[in-house]
């Protein structure tokens, strides 16, 4: 395989995760390249950090990727559509070049997974987030005309074999409940690409956003029936013995903080009950939004039960006031408690859990983005420890 940075024929890079030489050992047949046909991509919005892998066998293709990212800033998406119709990505960006089989006849990623739709001619898109260890290559299948006719999620290593594995089994449960006003990608199959899971699914249909909350009581509902719900004792559920067990091995990492919340959290809901169902895991207006037809939500690879019904309605809610808002910890977490809150009420549910409940998810919160940092995820120090103060604020001020 070649790589070409800014024109220029260079070595391949190291094979580190979101290095241009990880995505060639992705995209490329195993072995030495084969003769032609060869398969032309350009990196957006630059070889050294690329978000956006383009392909170029046709403008509507390439600009078809472009389009559904929200990781190609409106400039590059410009720039670089001009440039697929004229020939000039290596301005905008590197240029990575794979065969599209190796000369014992093994297939680049392209022509495998256009093998696996029966469909010739498929080229791909990917998308990429940050570097980081749960980053997953999240890749378009089209064809020429710019027609998607599938996505594919790869892992690579042994967290997103499990994260991939797991979305495909509640894609799975979602088709079969067929839970209501529930709308999520139809997996085709589960595949294994040297040696991890992939995970292709039909695209969603393309229907209009309407207005409206996608964290409602009918949804919320909806998801947390994806399993049988049962009610029980928070503290000794299967679900507080997990968070029990998650704290304890942080505690004998030295992180001993959440201890101290939890027994907190502890004292308070001693002898109280809960209702108990499944959870998206990370229910955002990023991951779902709503059309007429029902709320379409992709992205099910944190998805477990049993949770404590209302946990997707306060991630929601604190989500979109602490990033798309810009409000503080605090304030978010408070945003949250009333919107759960209104959420519990349209379930038929104790609405006072809410202030509760919501502690409960910072923890989980707190938690997952901890055990983050101990797979090398070093990004949300800032975030991490703003959550950790809320949380010992929260459960001071509202011991019994």
């Amino acid at each position: 395989m070649s790589l070409w940075l800014r024109g220029r024929r260079c070595n391949d890079a190291a094979a580190d995760a979101g290095s241009v030489g990880w995505l060639a050992q992705l995209l490329g047949p195993a072995g030495t390249n084969g003769p032609e046909p060869l398969e032309h991509y350009a990196l957006m919005p630059s070889s050294k950090y690329p978000r956006v892998v383009v392909p170029l066998t046709s403008r509507r293709a390439g600009e078809r990727v472009l389009r559904q990212t929200a990781h190609a800033p409106a400039m590059a998406r410009s720039l670089l559509g001009w440039a697929v119709g004229v020939g000039l990505t290596p301005l905008v960006g590197g240029r990575l070049t794979v065969a599209s089989r190796d000369r014992d006849g093994n297939p680049s990623l392209a022509t495998w997974l256009g093998e696996l739709l029966g469909i010739r001619g498929i080229a791909i898109g990917i998308t990429l987030g940050a570097p980081r260890p749960n980053r997953k290559p999240v890749i378009s299948m089209i064809t020429p005309d710019g027609t998607v006719h599938g996505y594919a999620k790869l892992a690579w290593n042994p967290l997103t074999d499990g994260l991939v594995r797991n979305e495909a089994t509640w894609l799975d449960r979602v088709h079969r409940r067929r839970a209501e006003g529930i709308l999520a990608p139809e997996p085709i199959t589960v595949e294994t690409w040297r040696g991890h899971p992939v995970l292709l699914t039909r695209p969603l249909d393309d229907l209009p956003t309407v207005p409206g909350s996608i964290a409602d009581a009918d949804t919320v509902g909806a998801i947390a029936g994806l399993v049988s719900p049962n009610t029980e004792a928070v503290v000794g559920s299967p679900w507080w013995q997990g968070l029990e067990q998650r704290v304890a091995g942080r505690a004998s990492s030295g992180h001993t903080e959440s201890r101290t919340v939890l027994e907190r959290l502890a004292g308070r809901l001693d002898g109280v009950v809960w209702r108990f169902g499944a959870w998206h895991g990370d229910y955002t207006p990023w991951n779902a939004r709503r059309t007429a037809a029902g709320v379409q939500v992709w992205d099910w690879e944190r998805a477990s039960w049993p949770v404590p019904i209302g946990l997707d309605a306060a991630h929601a809610s604190f989500q979109i006031a602490h990033i798309e808002s810009r409000r503080d910890v605090p304030s978010s977490a408070d945003a949250a408690t009333d919107h759960v809150a209104t959420v519990l009420a349209g379930l038929g549910l104790d609405p006072s859990a809410a202030s509760d409940l919501v502690s409960c998810y910072l923890l989980e919160r707190w938690l997952r983005w901890d055990e983050a940092n101990i797979e090398g995820q070093s990004t949300l120090g800032s975030r991490h420890a703003a959550i950790l103060r809320a949380l010992e604020q929260r459960t001071l001020t509202t011991e019994s």
